[in-house]
């Protein structure tokens, strides 16, 4: 049985070009051997990773899947990301989320548990949350405004920490807020973690100049734009976003096709919550007005700005 390797602290689609150079890079991060890269199980997962057994498959993608797995020494229920071939990219994004989680502690960021990177395949360890995604909560039609302010304001919380604590997250939409078996609203997927500035770099970067990661509908403008320079003000817009979202079960940001979004996210257009929902209250009104503004310095200054203002 393979041991995890321990953390300190452990407690939709990606628009990308030029991928085989990310690749490349990305690919002296993977575990070797003398005979080259860790050999992968590319058909199917195993029926165990290390100390947890699986139950059963909870979502499976391109290139990983996750797992509801039970711990045999504790009986505890537990989520695993793992990777179904050998994308030395996928590899890079799964160790970044591993070791930024371990260096955050909030109750609404999804907790990491255990991990083996250097596994075939590598895995991670995270909470179940059972209560499903916002994104298809949102289906059935927007929240209710104090259901609505009460959600924004526990995740531009998780934010401000994670900005804290010197992390990013460059993708905060309604399919990353997870819900946990109270309902409280919990933020996950931290693949795409950039640093601030704050804290330690947390890898080698994912794009280079003039590439684009995250979902367009939910892209702030200078992501879009695939600047170099992006910080914490990128995601407040993408709280504004959420916000938007969860009052009219829509993204901000829409086009025909996703060249059409990314563009339209490049360009910094947004729709109006005033048009969509002219019966909010003004202060909700101009606050995601605010927060979606193209130029970063208009926004909010800080997540924990945003949080005070959702919470007024």
């Amino acid at each position: 049985m393979q041991r995890p390797t321990p953390l300190a602290n452990a407690a939709p689609r990606r628009f990308v070009r030029r991928r085989s150079a990310l690749r490349r890079a990305a690919r002296a991060r993977m575990p070797r051997r003398p005979g080259g890269v860790v050999p992968w199980r590319a058909v199917d997962e195993p029926a165990s990773f290390g100390p947890y057994r699986v139950v059963r498959a909870l979502a499976r993608g391109g290139m990983g899947a996750v797992l509801e797995v039970e711990d045999v020494r504790s009986g505890a229920r537990r989520a695993l990301k793992t990777l179904l071939g050998p994308d030395p990219l996928a590899h890079e994004r799964l160790r970044r989320e591993a070791e930024t989680l371990a260096r955050l502690d909030h109750p609404h960021v999804v907790r990491v548990h255990a991990a083996d990177l250097e596994a075939s395949p590598p895995w991670v360890v995270l909470d179940l949350l059972p209560g499903g995604a916002l994104e298809h909560r949102l289906r059935t039609g927007p929240l209710p405004l104090p259901d609505a302010l009460a959600l924004c304001e526990q995740v531009a919380l998780a934010v401000a920490h994670a900005h804290a604590r010197g992390v990013l997250h460059r993708d905060l939409k309604p399919l990353n807020v997870l819900f946990d078996d109270r309902g409280a609203p919990r933020l996950v997927d931290f693949g795409l973690a950039g640093a601030t500035g704050a804290g330690p770099e947390l890898g080698p970067r994912l794009t280079l100049t003039g590439e684009v990661m995250g979902t367009p509908a939910y892209l702030a403008p200078e992501q879009a734009l695939g600047l170099s320079e992006v910080d914490a003000r990128a995601d407040v817009f993408g709280l504004g976003a959420l916000l938007f979202a969860c009052l009219t079960a829509r993204p901000p940001i829409e086009g025909a096709t996703a060249f059409d979004a990314l563009r339209n996210a490049a360009e910094g257009r947004v729709a109006s919550l005033a048009d969509a929902r002219p019966d909010l209250p003004g202060p909700v009104r101009d606050l995601v007005a605010r927060a979606l503004a193209r130029d970063p310095a208009a926004r909010p200054p800080t997540a924990a700005a945003f949080a005070a203002e959702v919470a007024a």
